[in-house]
């Protein structure tokens, strides 16, 4: 059985559809998914959501950007912060996060963060993540060095995934080197992206989970059958392109990324 370990269940997108989403998925060769806290809304969705579904856990956490629909970007920083460590609580939320440094593009509906204040939301939450002893679910777009530095500045080991990785091999090398996990998803399907499919090769499989991030990043076979909305069902798809990549079985892909998911999140 397999864990989606990065999916976005509270997604407009999916939430017409939620419970056929979820009981395909937990019906299929998906054991366990863990929903995303990206705002304070989001977090108390996915903690719902966790709550109706057995086998679905939730995180909390800030991204590095606020919507401009979203009330709560008013908010001051210690009053997201404070909303979400007290979400964190709750006996199903596994992690914080997503959170870390986005300086690419701003999109249309994102608030502009310049780089001082998403380093100080993502440092906060790291400490957040010690605060309440659990692991760290890291967001980098073009920001892999400054991520990297930021880990290294906390000076001391944080037990934390780099969610959706696609950066080189030498940014793996050092995420590697201190101590973190890389999650992969239906990108690494993709026919051009053969660099990142070379990264998968090198990385012990003892320190990759495998995710769908949906409803983004639906895996290749899948776009090709028309599907446009990425579902955790699909997380299938991820694991069976590591069993390629690295020679070894479908049901060895799934024993271990889901043996690191459960010892990641400490599922209750």
């Amino acid at each position: 059985m397999l864990v989606d370990s990065h999916a976005h269940l509270a997604h407009p997108y999916l939430e017409n559809n939620l419970d056929f989403i979820i009981s395909s998925a937990l019906k299929g060769d998906v054991d366990k998914i863990v929903t995303i806290g990206c705002t304070i809304k989001e977090t108390k969705a996915s903690i719902k959501i966790a709550e109706k579904y057995e086998g679905i856990y939730a995180t909390a956490g800030l991204y590095p950007r606020d919507s401009r629909e979203d009330s709560e970007a008013d908010l001051s920083l210690e009053e997201k912060l404070q909303a979400i460590k007290e979400l964190s609580s709750h006996l199903k939320v596994v992690a914080i996060g997503e959170c870390g440094l986005d300086f690419s593009d701003v999109l249309p509906y994102e608030i502009d963060r310049g780089k001082k204040d998403q380093f100080e939301r993502f440092e906060r939450q790291i400490l957040l993540a010690e605060e309440t002893k659990k692991p760290l679910i890291i967001h980098s777009r073009k920001a892999k060095e400054e991520t990297i530095n930021t880990i290294k500045a906390y000076g001391k080991p944080i037990k934390a995934v780099w969610h959706c990785f696609s950066e080189t091999s030498d940014i793996a090398e050092k995420a590697l080197s201190l101590g973190l996990i890389l999650s992969f998803t239906g990108n690494i399907t993709y026919p051009k992206n053969t660099e990142l499919r070379e990264i998968v090769k090198i990385v012990p499989i003892e320190k990759i989970m495998i995710e769908t991030d949906s409803p983004y990043l639906t895996p290749y076979k899948a776009r090709e059958a028309k599907v446009k909305i990425n579902e955790p069902r699909y997380v299938k798809m991820v694991a069976e392109e590591i069993a390629s990549i690295k020679g070894i079985s479908f049901d060895e892909v799934a024993r271990i990324t889901s043996s690191n998911a459960s010892e990641f999140y400490i599922f209750a």
